[in-house]
């Protein structure tokens, strides 16, 4: 042996073995561990969407139940387009009935948003992209701002209506004409067009939210993929429904109703659904974009 070099001894063969050992075995407790923050994450995050569909089902179920109200007590019941003593008679004669209808229409506004907000938060907890899911959202909220004004248009037909209201008494009295109906009972007749043909251009962001929600549904799983294709039917009817009742003054009520059906299918679908089971994680959250981009 040379004077600048040192005797390094050879390992043992055993001590090496179990070195080696022990190196694995802190290796898979490494991973064993990872594992477990990530099931306690995923059941965790699981939670959180259980709340949140929940929620969001509640709310919708409160939604379609106003929505219901509204169509057999109020806008078949009580309005006649082409009677305006008519109308006005039946909502001096059906206050009470009126006034539910206008709360319901207060709650289901209300229902609706958080709706919109819960489901665009369930799609961003399931792992969507974040961006996609704001549209989902502003959609939604457009609807209820136009619903919003609708409603304050409602409100303003109770206060022209009521007889007792001192607003009431005085534009009667005072712009009282014998060749046209009260003033009182014109502005009445406008203010439920208003409310009318905004619930109806309300229709045209609510088509926008599902066509857009039942495509990333179908695309990308969270909600089942039946659903998200019965969103993206929906979606449409929704828009030429809106449409054709903008454009033509005496819309046919079968074809109305026809082009409602998906729209009402969804809504009760969406709320048993949201009430009974969890949403489950996006397939790939990185591709939404890319399937945007390729539409």
């Amino acid at each position: 042996m040379d004077d600048g070099e040192y005797y390094q001894p050879e390992p043992d063969p055993e001590c090496r073995a179990e070195f080696m050992q022990m190196d694995e075995m802190k290796v898979q407790q490494h991973h064993v561990e990872i594992l477990q923050e990530e099931v306690e994450e995923l059941a965790m995050r699981g939670k959180r969407l259980r709340s949140a569909a929940v929620g969001a089902g509640i709310c919708q179920s409160v939604a379609v139940l106003c929505s219901s109200y509204l169509v057999f007590a109020i806008r078949w019941m009580l309005l006649d387009w082409d009677m305006i003593d008519k109308t006005i008679y039946n909502i001096q004669s059906n206050w009470i009935f009126w006034n539910v209808g206008v709360l319901a229409e207060i709650v289901g506004c209300v229902s609706n948003t958080l709706v919109g907000v819960l489901v665009g938060m369930i799609m961003i907890g399931a792992g969507v992209n974040p961006a996609s899911c704001s549209l989902i959202i502003l959609f939604k909220l457009m609807e209820q701002v136009i619903v919003a004004i609708a409603i304050i248009a409602m409100i303003m037909v109770g206060i022209f209506v009521y007889e007792d209201n001192a607003m009431s008494t005085t534009i009667k009295y005072y712009f009282y004409s014998d060749s046209f109906p009260q003033i009182g009972m014109q502005i009445s007749f406008f203010l439920l067009l208003l409310n009318k043909y905004g619930i109806i251009f309300s229709h045209v962001f609510a088509g926008l939210h599902y066509s857009f929600l039942g495509f990333i549904v179908h695309k990308f799983g969270v909600f089942p993929h039946k659903l998200g294709k019965a969103m993206l039917l929906a979606g449409p009817c929704y828009i030429i429904n809106a449409g054709l009742n903008l454009l033509i003054s005496r819309y046919n009520d079968q074809l109305h109703v026809f082009f409602a059906l998906p729209g009402i299918l969804v809504q009760f679908w969406l709320a048993s659904w949201l009430l009974i089971n969890t949403p489950s994680p996006s397939k790939n959250r990185e591709t939404v974009m890319k399937g945007f981009n390729n539409m």
